[in-house]
């Protein structure tokens, strides 16, 4: 019984070690990969002139290498992050206020 216990807690320390590993090896990765205009464009799920146009605007930052622009994985996923938002539910239009009728004028009844 008490080897099976100390094989649990093993495994478990070497599955925490191997999470640990890949959450390193993606954030590496995140951090170091560039991406061609067509790649990051497609990552961002828009078009290269769309990338171009947020590029420019200073959204997206731009590493060129021979002239050649490049994107770091990292930055786009900064980008998206900084995009999401919340759905808001459509506004329910308020009660109407009664409408004020003004009294009527009786006629003179004989």
């Amino acid at each position: 019984m008490a080897k099976v216990i100390a094989v649990n807690r093993a495994m478990d320390d070497l599955l925490a070690l191997i999470s640990a590993a890949k959450e390193d090896v993606l954030t590496r990765f995140k951090s170091t990969t560039l991406l061609v205009r067509e790649r990051a464009a497609s990552h961002l799920d828009m078009s290269p002139s769309q990338l171009d146009r947020e590029a420019s605007k200073g959204a997206i930052p731009v590493i060129l290498i021979d002239r050649r622009p490049r994107y770091c994985v990292a930055d786009l996923e900064t980008y998206i992050s900084s995009r999401r938002s919340t759905v808001r539910r459509p506004r329910t239009p308020r009660p109407e206020a009664p409408v004020q009728v003004s009294p009527s004028r009786k006629r003179n009844q004989p």
